[in-house]
């Protein structure tokens, strides 16, 4: 008899069912400045990079951007801010006392008044500095107010002789040929009371009021310095006209720069003298 044989039950498989291992807490790394001063730890802008080299591009491509060094870079101040905006020029190139950076030259047609040297000079110089105005651009300035100032000097001296053009045509017309001695005596009253520059700076050196009424003054002033001597120098033989004239007019000059009041007096009495011989024998 024919035997069947059936195979062997097999085991059911078993299921294995593996648990992970418990996921391991890692510590989170530790900021790349943590090495820098405190305030820049804190810093917004670095805390956007995650390390060290990321901070340097991202400096590197800030000043590719704009074109210059932060610390090139100036922030304007607020309007009124005096101090902060001295602080702006300072960067700009404004010394932080005055020196020699401050010096001025010479330019065409400075009058003595506008020399570097002057007074004018050394006010102007102080001022720009507290001005705040860069020594680079105080030479433009100077020139320009030097040349306002001539422009009105210029207006003044022709103003000035033209007055004395037209005070000088009534001069003549009141006096006539006694005008040059008029004038020598008021002009002596003037330098013996010391009124001569005063006179001038006020424009009433030529003024035929003033020049009357200084002439009529010769007389006492004379008499009281003893002015009514002769000199030799001045009557020294018979001349010219020409002559006369001639050394009338050195006399005079001699007069005006003579500081005794006596001599200056005496002086102009001589002048005056010889004109009169020059007018007789003409």
């Amino acid at each position: 008899m024919t035997e069947i044989s059936t195979p062997a039950a097999t085991a059911a498989p078993t299921l294995t069912t593996t648990t992970p291992a418990a996921a391991t807490t890692q510590a989170a790394p530790e900021f790349w400045g943590a090495s820098l001063p405190e305030d820049l730890r804190g810093n917004e802008t670095l805390a956007k990079y995650n390390s060290l080299e990321a901070a340097a591009r991202g400096l590197a491509g800030a000043v590719k951007l704009i074109g210059e060094r932060p610390e090139n870079l100036v922030k304007l101040p607020a309007g009124g801010d005096a101090e902060a905006t001295r602080a702006v020029l300072q960067k700009l190139g404004l010394p932080d006392k005055l020196d020699d950076r401050y010096n001025l030259s010479a330019f065409e047609g400075a009058g003595e008044g506008l020399s570097p040297s002057g007074d004018l000079a050394q006010v102007f110089k102080a001022a720009s500095f507290e001005a705040g105005i860069l020594p680079g651009q105080m030479q433009a300035v100077y020139e320009k107010v030097g040349q306002m100032i001539q422009g009105l000097n210029t207006d003044n001296a022709a103003k000035i002789e033209a007055k004395e053009a037209a005070d000088m045509e009534v001069l003549q017309k009141t006096f006539g040929g006694a005008l040059d001695d008029t004038l020598t005596r008021a002009d002596i009253v003037a330098g013996h009371f010391g009124l001569a520059k005063e006179l001038n700076a006020a424009g009433l050196g030529t003024n035929p009021g003033v020049v009357k009424l200084l002439s009529t003054v010769f007389p006492l002033i004379q008499e009281a310095s003893g002015g009514g001597r002769e000199t030799g120098q001045a009557l020294s033989g018979a001349k010219s006209p020409a002559e006369y004239t001639a050394q009338a007019m050195d006399l005079q000059r001699q007069a005006m720069a003579e500081k005794s009041p006596s001599r200056r007096v005496e002086l102009a009495t001589a002048a005056l003298r010889l004109r009169q011989l020059a007018n007789a024998g003409r």
